[in-house]
């Protein structure tokens, strides 16, 4: 009889109060997440600070715990509130860089910068640095990023605008969510005090308002002229940068219009 190999789940994730609200399955895809990390620390997958990350794409997520894309994607939201688990977006089509966090330890703050010797020592579990190499890795165009705390919180916050998960939901849309959530983030996070939307640059106070009265409806019919529309895309980035902030003025003529045709 061959030996039966295990998942670990930590018993902190049950007895501590902190974890109450984290879900069964919540639960259950962290331990497959630490099962995944473990194998990456083994075949020394790590970042220039010496942190072990790991790829495990909602696919093979979805084939582990028997669910679909919405239901994986929640379940990794509720993960990352939780404080157990960052995603690094690694560009349109690529899995997401992951970085697990053991339960009942505070996520070190952007401050906590790894030591020397811990770049090339023991793997730990740590935040790694945004640097400015993986900020060019994801085509930020004349915008840098601020620490990891900052630029999480930012793409926190642009998901819970647009109701990431819930658009996410639609497979059709999945393709170029996380593109648009860059997009936003990075308005949000750049220190650069202009923004080139295609032949003009408009201060970044503007652009960030702009991007502030973006909802679901916008980012949908966004989605949907990307997806339907007659018009040849040769770079993405700069097409949705004008296409979100063009929306909302959009939706709000439309809005206007459909009012008198209505009511005169």
């Amino acid at each position: 009889m061959e030996p039966q190999k295990f998942i670990i789940v930590p018993k902190a994730l049950f007895s501590s109060e902190r974890y109450a609200s984290v879900p069964a399955d919540a639960k259950l895809l962290y331990a497959l997440l630490l099962d995944r990390r473990s194998l990456s620390e083994r075949n020394g997958w790590k970042d220039e600070n010496g942190c072990v990350f790991l790829y495990y794409p909602i696919a093979e997520i979805c084939a582990a715990i028997g669910c679909g894309h919405g239901k994986a994607a929640k379940l990794m939201h509720i993960l990352e509130r939780a404080g157990l688990l960052r995603r690094y977006h690694c560009g349109l089509g690529k899995a997401d860089m992951l970085y697990v966090y053991p339960p009942c330890e505070t996520v070190p703050k952007s401050e906590d910068k790894p030591s020397e010797n811990r770049r090339t020592g023991t793997p730990i579990f740590g935040a790694p640095e945004r640097s400015k190499s993986a900020c060019n890795n994801t085509e930020k165009d004349n915008t840098e990023c601020s620490d990891t705390d900052t630029y999480y919180g930012a793409e926190a916050a642009c998901k819970a605008q647009i109701e990431y998960d819930i658009l996410f939901a639609e497979e059709k849309y999945r393709d170029y969510l996380d593109a648009i959530v860059s997009v936003m983030t990075e308005i949000q996070v750049g220190i650069s005090e202009n923004v080139r939307i295609g032949q003009a640059e408009y201060p970044r106070a503007f652009v960030r308002e702009r991007f502030r009265r973006l909802d679901a409806e916008c980012v949908r019919e966004v989605l949907e002229e990307l997806l339907h529309g007659e018009q040849k895309i040769l770079r993405i980035k700069p097409y949705l940068l004008a296409a979100l902030f063009n929306i909302p003025q959009t939706v709000q003529a439309q809005a206007a219009a459909d009012y008198h045709f209505d009511f005169g």
